[in-house]
């Protein structure tokens, strides 16, 4: 999903583009609550991640801000909403507004009233997909394994056809004598 497809989810229209509007087609892969102020070592930073917050941490100091945009910037993160304006923090600085145009990133506004999970919610969802489509997908695989394993194929075989399906490495763990052993990775 991308930063745009947001803007036409049902109930996301108190949304606004702020800045960073020739970024609105970068990739959302999570989307989570910013309220952390401090953005030494930024361990806290996902490459991708579409951050909803109020600065409120940070309401009075525009130079900390900038240092929070500059890093999720930095991390290549999907873009930021920022909720409750007039309520906490009074008005966006308009040296953020340029930073988020000169970089790309994405920069929205929400109506004062909008709850953070009134985006959440919707969001995540999306990102979910269809849950019909994923029952279906496990019920494959797992239909496919059980054929494997009655007809004593190579555990390597049913691994393969996972990572295949997934288009992923996969590593299994087995549990031995009270203890994780690691198996093999499926390259």
């Amino acid at each position: 999903m991308k930063v745009n497809d947001i803007l036409s989810i049902e109930g996301m229209v108190k949304l606004k583009v702020l800045a960073g509007k020739l970024g609105l087609s970068r990739e959302i892969k999570t989307i989570t609550v910013l309220e952390v102020a401090e953005t030494e070592g930024q361990s806290w930073l996902i490459e991708g991640q579409l951050y909803v917050t109020s600065l409120y941490a940070v309401r009075n100091n525009v130079d900390r801000q900038i240092e929070i945009i500059n890093s999720l910037i930095q991390a290549n993160s999907a873009g930021i909403i920022i909720c409750h304006i007039n309520q906490w923090l009074k008005r966006v600085d308009e040296k953020i507004v340029e930073i988020c145009n000169y970089n790309d990133f994405p920069l929205l506004v929400a109506d004062s009233d909008t709850t953070y999970i009134e985006i959440l919610n919707p969001v995540i969802l999306k990102l979910m997909g269809d849950p019909g489509k994923q029952l279906e997908e496990i019920t494959w695989m797992q239909k496919n394994l059980i054929e494997y394993v009655a007809s004593m194929k190579d555990i390597s075989t049913i691994y393969k056809t996972m990572s295949d399906y997934y288009e992923e490495k996969l590593c299994f763990l087995m549990w031995i004598t009270g203890s994780f052993t690691r198996g093999s990775t499926v390259i």
